[in-house]
């Protein structure tokens, strides 16, 4: 079929309207020009503001919950972590949270520092001690330096208990300045010692039962926490020096002396609670107690050791045993001495978990001041919430019951509020080299015990944040 075209419109006809003298498309008499046809437009060019310039990166690119936090008398206060921006060779970095300023970087360009956190790194003794892979290395704190090597059997095991001390599972237990043993503790079961300065390898067993602590302990030797027996142990050379067990439960170490739950104990077969001088060999106390509460730490002061019995809803004080119910309705979750108080955190048991702080007299166990009722947030790490450094016990709270809107509260041992902090959303706070150093989930704060004034901050990158 032929086809001609509209003059006015340029459109194609069929050769069966060709004859028609209008063009059926836009209406026009064939050869005159098109009335429809709008005025011509100038192309449209779209504008486009220039592209903000990239903002740098931080001095680290990992999370800020992922950064091994340390104190040295010579360094201070060093967050230590990965900085592996896009357009930069990875490479582990330390920074001096109150200098703000990069202390040392190391290990640059090898891509497996990228992912590294604070499962990877531990601090003893002037020392970063870092698995990459199944590659250990020994550091300078002060210069980033590495020191010796060694190849491990399997990857690092590591402390995630924040309380406990987070970190890569490596014991270093000799006094600073002084040579010793480091060992290193792997996924697979595997011990490892190495020289301390040298790096020189002492030796290496594999162990079926495994301790699940390591408490470095005085004069260099080391206590390893089991399941259910605590023994004394020359690291150099693996000597056991004194075994308390079996059916110990929980432990906790108050200078030279260990605060033990026990079980089915001595020719009686009581349970109680047991105080041992691992520096002797003898046992200091022993009082019988039944339902201790093992998630509660064993503390002690003003002569006396106490614990929680009864899932919490009562105070054990021990010599001459007394359980007494500090608040119907209100278990404890936590206890700390503060001078000459005891501190304790309580949750209300059933229904809505309001908490309170108490004071208590150790001797009588009587309560010696209330701040009243806090909100039921934060919940959880209850024996993290409360810490104390003997002049003043720092708890944490949340005013509006959010657990993004928290603040830390400092009590002296007669029950003054001394300050309180804002810290967003909480997730640790400790003593450490003198002052409180608090965690959350943008921010690490360095604080003044005693004013609260915050001395230094590092805040970490916004895409990090809540």
């Amino acid at each position: 079929m032929q086809a001609s075209f509209c003059t006015s419109c340029g459109t194609p006809i069929p050769d069966v309207v060709a004859a028609a003298p209008f063009c059926p498309y836009c209406g026009n008499r064939k050869g005159e020009p098109s009335q429809a046809q709008p005025p011509a437009r100038a192309p449209v060019v779209i504008q486009r503001a220039p592209a903000a310039p990239k903002a740098p990166p931080g001095p680290f690119t990992a999370p800020v919950d992922s950064l091994y936090m340390t104190f040295d008398p010579r360094a201070g206060y060093a967050l230590i972590g990965a900085y592996a921006p896009d357009d930069e060779q990875p490479r582990l970095r330390a920074y001096d949270v109150c200098g703000k300023r990069v202390a040392w970087d190391t290990f640059t360009g090898e891509e497996a520092v990228g992912g590294l956190d604070h499962e990877s790194i531990t601090v003893r003794n002037g020392n970063v001690y870092v698995g990459v892979g199944r590659s250990f290395r020994a550091l300078d704190l002060m210069t980033g330096q590495q020191k010796w090597g060694a190849e491990l059997t399997d990857l690092l095991e590591h402390e995630s208990d924040r309380v406990r001390g987070r970190g890569a599972r490596v014991v270093d237990p000799a006094p600073a300045g002084a040579r010793g043993p480091v060992w290193t503790v792997v996924v697979d079961g595997t011990i490892s010692a190495f020289d301390r300065d040298t790096g020189q390898p002492l030796w290496r067993e594999t162990r079926e039962n495994m301790p699940e602590r390591f408490h470095p302990y005085e004069s260099g030797l080391l206590l390893l926490e089991y399941s259910e027996k605590v023994e004394l142990v020359d690291p150099g050379t693996r000597k056991v020096l004194d075994t308390v067990g079996p059916r110990t439960r929980r432990f906790d170490l108050a200078g030279r002396h260990g605060l033990m739950q026990v079980r089915s104990w001595g020719w009686r077969e009581r349970d109680g609670l047991l105080v041992h001088d691992f520096m002797t060999k003898k046992e200091a106390l022993f009082e019988a107690v039944e339902n201790a509460e093992y998630d509660v730490q064993t503390v002690a002061g003003q002569n006396r050791v106490f614990c929680a019995t009864e899932s919490g809803a009562k105070l054990f004080a021990a010599p001459h045993g007394k359980a007494v119910e500090l608040m119907a309705g209100l278990h404890i979750q936590s206890l700390v001495m503060c001078g000459p108080t005891l501190v304790a955190l309580l949750r209300k048991e059933h229904g809505t978990n309001y908490r309170r702080l108490l004071g208590v007299d150790p001797q009588t166990l009587t309560v010696r001041f209330d701040l009243g009722e806090w909100t039921p947030e934060p919940n959880d790490d209850w024996t993290g919430q409360v810490c104390s450094n003997g002049y003043v016990a720092v708890a944490v709270t949340s005013p509006t019951g959010n657990d993004r809107d928290c603040e830390l509260l400092a009590v002296d041992p007669g029950g003054r509020v001394v300050w309180k902090l804002p810290v967003g959303r909480w997730k640790w706070h400790a003593f450490l080299g003198g002052h409180l150093v608090v965690e959350s989930s943008r921010a690490w704060r360095v604080v003044r015990p005693d004013t609260g004034q915050v001395v230094a901050t590092f805040e970490g990158d916004e895409h990090w944040r809540d």
